[in-house]
């Protein structure tokens, strides 16, 4: 029976939020569900999260993580695992000190663990942290050259040290992202990076979405806790601040946008509407209002 979380900011414990509206509740058998679920805003930091706020079992992440989670290989796949990722190294790679320690963890990769198949490549040790039974027993299977670590990333064990530390779309789904932070930046050498990647909640279509969500008085779509993708948190830059302070860890590069998200919408929709529509998330993108966030936290030597 998972727990629940009231009225208490994750990012930063403030109990004063703002209302946006009401959480989809989904279709999906889990455990336990609330009887009413909606969507706040701190005001505090300006993070957004469900409320209450879940903390799921090992029974309800099996329900919700399935091979079923992953999309099809398509147009926006590609791009994400080959323009993105070597977008992303290229980007961090004259801050990083490689010269003594060339370690990467990927934790939460699932079956698709992009920065590991690239870096892999350029000679790095590869660690992947997954602790799906299934994923892991595919990642070994394809990966042999691949270390990986099977346990809850909060539980791992190990004196290894690393030079960068990536996650893709990991931090929106757990109750605990302060914790998974500090966890990091503990394995991480000085110096090390910390890369994050995660929606931007706070973006143009979602301000679009919310503001249809008043007027039809709808469920707010982009944090569904109990259907797919199952998001908790939307992150503010403040909120990821304070997440860094407390890790001691420096905000190094804030990113909004650079998915390239206006691609799967083209593929996805259909009719003369989605060339406007697109347009317009391409501008969104180019001036920091994307549907992305990329975040590279710094351990200070």
């Amino acid at each position: 029976m998972p727990a629940f979380i009231t009225n208490q900011c994750p990012v930063c414990e403030s109990h004063d939020y703002s209302i946006i509206g009401k959480a989809d509740l989904g279709t999906v058998e889990l455990t336990n569900k609330p009887d009413k679920s909606e969507i706040v805003k701190c005001k505090n930091c300006k993070t957004i999260y469900v409320n209450p706020f879940p903390v799921w079992n090992v029974e309800d992440f099996a329900i919700l993580y399935n091979n079923d989670y992953f999309p099809p290989v398509d147009k926006w796949a590609e791009i994400r695992e080959h323009v993105n990722i070597k977008r992303r190294f290229e980007r961090i790679k004259k801050f990083l000190d490689t010269t003594e320690n060339k370690n990467l963890l990927e934790f939460g990769a699932g079956i698709q663990a992009f920065m590991a198949k690239y870096l892999s490549k350029q000679g790095w040790k590869i660690d992947v942290q997954e602790p799906s039974e299934d994923f892991s027993k595919t990642l070994k299977e394809i990966y042999p050259q691949f270390t990986v670590i099977t346990s809850n990333f909060l539980d791992i064990n190990t004196k290894e040290k690393y030079s960068l530390i990536y996650a893709d779309s990991v931090l929106e789904h757990v109750h605990n992202p302060v914790e998974y932070i500090h966890k990091s930046a503990q394995m991480l050498v000085p110096g090390g990076m910390l890369y994050l990647v995660f929606p931007h909640e706070h973006s143009f279509k979602n301000w679009g979405r919310t503001l249809l969500s008043k007027m039809t008085r709808k469920p707010v779509g982009y944090l569904a806790p109990y259907k797919n993708p199952y998001h908790l948190i939307g992150f503010s830059k403040k909120g990821i601040k304070i997440m860094a302070e407390k890790a001691g860890l420096q905000l190094l590069l804030h990113i909004k946008g650079e998915d390239y998200e206006y691609f799967n919408y083209l593929e996805q929709k259909k009719g003369l509407l989605k060339y406007p529509v697109a347009c317009i998330l391409y501008l969104a993108d180019r001036i920091g209002w994307g549907t992305n966030q990329e975040i590279v936290l710094k351990k200070n030597k």
